[in-house]
């Protein structure tokens, strides 16, 4: 197992830290999620003339919008940390057998055997 490829070694060791990324990717992903459903102000009524707050109703747009997109953007990063860990285990279990894959994960002209049954 000495001959063990640097890039195999970086995503065991990315392991260890993708709990942390995800765990903050969460809170921005509920962040998120309190903007994309932020209450469009209702109107109110002044005497007998009912009053709308189109300022209001901007800002909650805004509001909406910006949320959609971070969540959108977030949700993309998640499912990224989620590919990095399941390529990370993959490599650790072919470690484990005794065989490494190539830095592209698949096998085939760049495996290694380790001599490990």
């Amino acid at each position: 197992m000495d001959n063990i490829s640097p890039e195999l070694l970086q995503q065991i060791m990315e392991l260890g830290g993708l709990s942390e990324e995800q765990a903050l990717l969460k809170l921005q992903l509920a962040q998120a999620d309190q903007l994309r459903n932020t209450e469009i102000p209702k109107g109110g009524m002044a005497g007998r003339v009912y009053v709308a707050d189109p300022l209001g109703a901007l800002a909650a747009g805004v509001d909406r919008y910006k949320g959609q997109k971070q969540y959108t953007q977030g949700l993309r990063d998640y499912k990224g940390t989620i590919g990095k860990q399941n390529a990370g285990r993959s490599a650790y279990y072919n470690l484990l057998r005794g065989t490494q894959l190539d830095p592209a994960g698949e096998q085939g002209n760049g495996v290694t055997t380790y001599g490990i049954p």
